[in-house]
């Protein structure tokens, strides 16, 4: 079986802000690689994997 989209443990995740005005710490750190910042994150996927054929559909559903 042939494969025409393959997705191997993708993971995507958004900083937590903190509430409030905005903060030098904050611009700053929106600069930075969120994997190397270390703090908290809220996950909208983690380790998902998908195989789709040829000729199958596929659709993403969410509130975004």
């Amino acid at each position: 079986m042939s494969t025409a989209l393959e997705l191997e443990n993708v993971w995507k995740a958004y900083p937590r802000w903190p509430a409030g005005g905005r903060t030098l710490r904050a611009v700053v750190g929106r600069r930075v690689p969120l994997f190397l910042r270390g703090g908290e994150q809220d996950w909208a996927l983690r380790n998902v994997s998908l195989t789709v054929a040829p000729g199958e559909c596929v659709g993403i559903i969410g509130p975004n």
